[in-house]
This record gives C-alpha cells, structure tokens and sequence, in this order.
C-alpha cells in the first residue's frame, strides 16, 4: 500500500508540474534560445571529411570547444556543436530532396546571459562562410 500511495504521489507531482508548462514557464525558456543568427550551407556530399575538417579548424581559430558526433547510422547524419563563454553553435544534417548535396543549418546562439554582440556574430558568420568557401559546390546563405 506504501508503494501505491508514493507511486500515486509522485504521478500527482508530475501531473502537476506537467500542468504548469502550459503556463507559459516553457515559453520564457524557449525564448532565451532562439538562435541570434540562422545559415544554411550546402556543399558537394564527397566533402562531409573535409566539411568536418574545416568545421573543427574554424572552431579552434575562434576558440571554440568542439563535440563533432554521428546523430545516426548514416555517416551523413553528423551534429556539431561548438561553445565558448559567449556563444555556442549548433550544425546539423537536414535532409533535403530538393538537392543531391548534403545541407547543414547552423544556428549560432547566446551562451549565458549576456546577449552576444553583433559584431562577435558577424565575425563568426565571415569566418564560416570562408571556412566552407573551399568545399566543392559550397553555397553559404543567411536565413535569419
């Protein structure tokens, strides 16, 4: 009976938490983390080693902390994130039929409290866009 009342308990705790995200309480978080800036990038799907290699040396030119990992299975599906004190960014696969080449949104975002200059999102736009620049059918576009 214990067992009933604490697992009853806990449903109730959770019912009630649950309840209270349509409050809005996820809405102010969510957002917080809305990306400052939106790219998509394509480039020819024989580049994805080089597409990592570049990648990696423009998170350490501008003193990033890199994780590069495979989201699934497929070698294409490669996630990367990249941090530092005032920014953080987010590459991700996105599967597109509208194009033989594989595509890559990034998402660069304010890390902490402080907004992230302008001028530091710009400087980690130009540096991407010339880290990409050498990639075989690369194609660099700003969406946000």
């Amino acid at each position: 009976m214990q067992r009933r009342g604490a697992l009853a308990m806990t449903l109730g705790a959770l019912i009630a938490v649950t309840g209270f995200m349509g409050l809005g309480v996820m809405a102010t978080r969510a957002a917080v983390e809305l990306p400052v800036r939106d790219l998509k990038i394509t480039f020819s799907k024989s580049a994805r080693e080089e597409f990592v290699a570049q990648i990696k040396k423009f998170a350490d030119e501008h003193d990033f902390e890199i994780r590069v990992s495979q989201s699934t299975p497929d070698p294409e599906d490669t996630l990367v994130q990249m941090w530092r004190a005032d920014a953080k960014m987010l590459a991700v696969h996105v599967r597109d039929a509208s194009t033989q080449d594989l595509r890559y949104d990034v998402g660069i975002y304010t890390n902490g409290e402080q907004p992230l200059s302008m001028t530091a999102v710009d400087q980690l736009v130009d540096g991407l866009r010339l880290s990409v620049k050498p990639l075989p059918s690369a194609t660099f576009t700003i969406m946000k």
